[in-house]
């Protein structure tokens, strides 16, 4: 993997990346209802930044499960987060970089020096973490079994709370309540 260059925000621990945009992440363990929720801010005509893992260029079935899958992922949050953090406004970002070190931990995958570095120099303005539905369902993006739904969830927790964001924990309502929930705290 090749290291970072000069004035890259990544290459220096201790330095965040200067954005004039917040950035909300809405995350959880598969089946909380994460999709059903960023789909209705889309109809609502908010910013909301694409996971990746659907991307064509990150078609798991090509890549296999693999770290070379899952840096990808990595890169594609990176570049998005850099391409708008001098852009102001709000936008909502379907998981992001601290999901990466929670997927990372859970393969059992090395955690490079610069996606370390780079997960400490975001500075995301909050993390809505979804709570279970209690329904899952399997599919071809969704493959990881039920029983490990809660590893899964309790991962991303900790990845977002070793990154010192701000969590709020979205609780089993209907989707327009989970909207409601999310834009009160959700500041511009």
């Amino acid at each position: 993997m090749s290291g970072f260059g000069p004035g890259d925000p990544g290459s220096n621990p201790g330095r965040a990346i200067i954005m004039r945009c917040k950035i909300y992440v809405l995350t959880g363990a598969p089946c909380t209802g994460k999709t059903s929720v960023l789909n209705e801010l889309e109809k609502r005509e908010y910013a909301v930044l694409d996971e990746g893992t659907n991307n064509a260029s990150l078609n798991l079935n090509e890549w296999g499960d693999t770290d070379e899958f899952d840096l990808a992922v990595f890169n594609f949050r990176k570049k998005k987060i850099e391409e708008i953090s001098k852009v102001e406004g709000l936008f909502f970002s379907d998981r992001g970089i601290g999901d990466t070190l929670a997927y990372y931990r859970l393969k059992g995958f090395q955690i490079s020096q610069h996606i370390l570095h780079f997960s400490n120099s975001v500075n995301y303005a909050g993390v809505f973490i979804f709570e279970p539905l209690g329904i899952y369902e399997s599919n071809e993006f969704r493959q990881a079994p039920k029983e490990k739904q809660q590893e899964i969830q309790e991962e991303i927790v900790r990845a977002y709370r070793e990154m010192g964001c701000q969590l709020f924990f979205v609780p089993p309502l209907s989707i327009e309540e989970r909207v409601s929930f999310i834009l009160d705290k959700a500041k511009p």
